[in-house]
């Protein structure tokens, strides 16, 4: 088991380590007021360095992509979009309409996504 010491000078050297490898060091954020806490931008770097293609979901629409088939967006502000799937990523949806205009749709705004039939 680890000693106080220990486990507070482990904690400072990985802490360090995240601060290195952050691009701005001068200007991060903790999660909370504690002086151990990791920067927020480890949490976002986390969060946006994973993105499990192994989802049922992330592959369903990488179906849509490959196939170029249309779909259809309902989005939380009840407005229904459609057109084909350019890209996604862990955040976002870039959607293609028939004028090949890119709109690029939250995932969190997105009630439910569908083949158009």
């Amino acid at each position: 088991m680890l000693r106080t010491w220990q486990l507070r000078s482990s904690l400072t050297r990985d802490r360090g380590r995240l601060y290195r490898a952050c691009k701005s060091s001068s200007n991060i954020l903790t999660a909370d007021s504690t002086p151990y806490s990791l920067p927020i931008t480890y949490y976002l770097f986390t969060i946006m360095s994973e993105f499990e293609t192994g989802l049922p979901s992330i592959r369903q629409v990488q179906t849509y992509i490959k196939d170029k088939q249309e779909v259809e967006l309902k989005l939380v502000t009840n407005d229904l979009l459609a057109g084909k799937i350019f890209w996604q990523d862990p955040h976002c949806i870039c959607l293609l309409d028939e004028e090949n205009t890119q709109t690029t749709i939250w995932r969190q705004a997105i009630v439910y996504l569908k083949p158009k039939s």
